[in-house]
């Protein structure tokens, strides 16, 4: 009898081991994986902290390693949201133009001349942000030259399709493309020396460079505080025809839609510097989360609506045009 409960005994003592044993190689492996799933996040830094802790969506944009091992960056929502307002707002800036200038909308006059002061600000608001986002890129070169081609092709059709068609006068020769894909460019070409700056130099330098060669287009440069320290540049500078991409224009030239080189480029180096200090944490966690869709979905696909939106305000124009003949 004692025989029997001693096998017993030795029975639940083996089965108790298996027991934990495979209990403790089973917290092993968990523990294992959690490592697993953290590391990556733990190696990306700031950005994996808040990819790991914000609970949202797996967008990204590209690591900068480029090792599809390592976590991803995650995307920085309010950037999306604010180019998307920036692009809201050039959208009904664009529509008041095209509703005075192509179809005799005398409120669109109105409107236009009402907004023209603060289109700088949402300009150079976009500007920004696509500077921030060169920061982050690692393909400027790349998206460069993809851009000034989109540059080049609305070239063709607005000044030189249009006009045969016979819808002349909204030709352009270097708008907001033509800029960005140069600036992209030079970017690219300038980042080891740029990256040697700190960023906050860096960006406070660009916009003091912006401030005062704001003037180029007009001639002068400096502070020109109530007109002191404006320095007028030689009149002979602006005969000549093709410095218009710098700033440096005839009084004959015309373009839809222009923005040199300078001062412009400033506001986008301001960008690039601004985006590497995000690139070092210094962003809110809530940054990162979604709040108003609809400017986060234009912010995304800013390019396409830049390229569609003339044509569709135009289309939306003509039939509000037939419309009111029809009455």
């Amino acid at each position: 009898m004692s025989t029997g409960k001693t096998q017993i005994a030795k029975s639940a003592y083996f089965i108790r081991n298996i027991i934990i044993i495979v209990s403790a190689r089973t917290q092993c492996q968990a523990g294992r994986r959690r490592r697993i799933q953290t590391a990556p996040y733990e190696k990306a830094g700031f950005y994996g902290r808040i990819f790991q802790t914000s609970g949202q969506e797996a967008e990204t944009i590209g690591a900068e390693t480029g090792s599809p091992a390592q976590a991803k960056q995650p995307r920085i929502i309010l950037l999306d949201e604010l180019r998307g307002f920036a692009v809201l707002l050039m959208i009904f800036y664009h529509g008041f133009y095209v509703a005075y200038a192509a179809f005799d909308f005398s409120i669109g006059k109105v409107l236009f001349d009402f907004f023209t002061p603060v289109e700088p600000f949402f300009a150079g608001l976009f500007i920004v942000i696509s500077g921030i986002s060169s920061r982050l890129s690692r393909s400027n070169a790349k998206r460069g030259l993809k851009l000034l081609g989109v540059a080049l092709a609305v070239t063709l059709v607005t000044a030189v399709l249009l006009p045969l068609a016979g819808a002349g006068g909204f030709g352009i020769y270097f708008g907001i493309l033509h800029f960005l894909a140069l600036s992209m460019l030079a970017f690219a070409a300038l980042r080891p020396l740029l990256d040697k700056i700190k960023p906050a130099w860096g960006a406070a330098a660009s916009f003091a460079l912006y401030f005062l060669t704001r003037g180029l287009t007009a001639g002068w440069l400096g502070p020109n505080i109530s007109g002191f320290l404006k320095f007028s540049l030689p009149a002979r500078l602006y005969e000549i025809p093709w410095l218009f991409p710098l700033g440096v224009c005839t009084s004959s030239f015309s373009s839809a839609d222009y923005f040199p080189l300078i001062p412009w480029f400033f506001i986008f180096a301001a960008g690039t510097f601004l985006g590497a200090a995000l690139k070092q944490g210094k962003v809110p966690g809530s940054a990162y989360r979604r709040r108003v869709p609809p400017l986060a979905f234009l912010g995304r696909h800013a390019l396409a609506v830049y390229i569609a939106h003339v044509p569709a305000v135009a289309a939306v124009l003509a039939l509000v045009t037939l419309l009111l003949r029809l009455r």
